[in-house]
């Protein structure tokens, strides 16, 4: 079955199919990129237990049961490193941290520039009842803030795109700082838990094989540990101030565009035939109505 219309498109329609989309999506690129954005982007990397690599060599002058021992404490200290990475990077994005980012350098007024009357120091009173929540700021920070993590370098690519190439470039970098102290001091706060509740279990004498040394060692640990728990991530490359604004070109949002400008100028081409037609055909009719005497 055949669909055929019953017009035909001139040299003028088809021209009209082809450049009235063609400059709807290039002024959609232009209204995208009116207002100019920046991005400060930086690098860090977890700072973790270094594993190192298998001694081969040294593994076949071992007995069987011994390289197997090896092995199993390789891949246990592999898979403990992975977890404590994956585990810094969720804490890097979690929305704790992003609240009490927030209200460490009150970041409101500039996540709600329009809400904020700067000329008298106060909010606006508008339909959201003034002040924004702390919950739908930090909402609105994660949603600018693109943390990736590359597993095949094991780094973390930290970015945020704003109008201000300054403020984009500081609130990058100090989010890299409050991260590092505000994940440190969490860590802490559950090794002192730790601690804690061991030294309790000391104290009630519940268990009678626990020894005195053990506590002795365990504390040695943990004080040796605050050492590397002050650096959770090592800054490869900071967040510079941008010279130029990013250029937004979106695939998708310039072929729903152009198809749809298609669509409409084919509609309004159709309906233009169509009223010709009828104009057409009303025409010879009033002739002879007035050629018949």
């Amino acid at each position: 079955m055949k669909i055929t219309l019953s017009f035909k498109l001139i040299r003028m329609d088809w021209l009209k199919l082809l450049l009235i989309p063609l400059l709807l999506s290039v002024l959609a690129v232009f209204i995208t990129n009116f207002y100019p954005k920046y991005e400060a982007m930086a690098t860090i990397y977890p700072v973790v237990d270094s594993v190192g690599d298998l001694n081969k060599s040294a593994l076949k002058k071992m007995e069987r049961n011994a390289r197997r021992l090896m092995k199993s404490m390789y891949r246990q200290k592999k898979s403990n490193s992975i977890i404590a990475v994956h585990e810094k990077f969720a804490r890097l994005k979690s929305i704790q941290l992003t609240k009490q980012f927030i209200i460490k350098y009150d970041l409101k007024k500039l996540l709600f520039e329009d809400k904020w009357d700067t000329e008298n120091q106060r909010w606006r009173n508008s339909k959201n009842k003034g002040e924004p929540s702390l919950a739908k700021a930090a909402k609105n920070l994660n949603k600018r803030f693109k943390i990736k993590y590359t597993k095949k370098n094991n780094l973390i690519n930290i970015k945020l795109v704003w109008k201000d190439p300054v403020i984009a470039a500081q609130i990058v970098n100090d989010y890299i700082y409050f991260a590092n102290s505000y994940i440190a001091d969490e860590l802490k706060r559950i090794q002192l838990d730790e601690l804690y509740n061991l030294q309790r279990l000391i104290i009630d004498n519940r268990y009678i094989y626990i020894q005195q040394e053990l506590i002795t060692q365990y504390e040695a640990k943990l004080t040796s540990m605050y050492s590397s728990l002050s650096r959770q991530f090592k800054v490869l490359s900071p967040a510079y101030i941008a010279e130029e604004p990013i250029f937004k070109f979106s695939p998708i949002l310039i072929a729903l565009v152009f198809l749809l400008s298609v669509f409409c100028v084919f509609l309004f081409i159709l309906l233009g035939k169509e009223s010709n037609k009828k104009s057409e055909i009303q025409f010879p009719l009033s002739l002879e109505a007035t050629e018949t005497p």
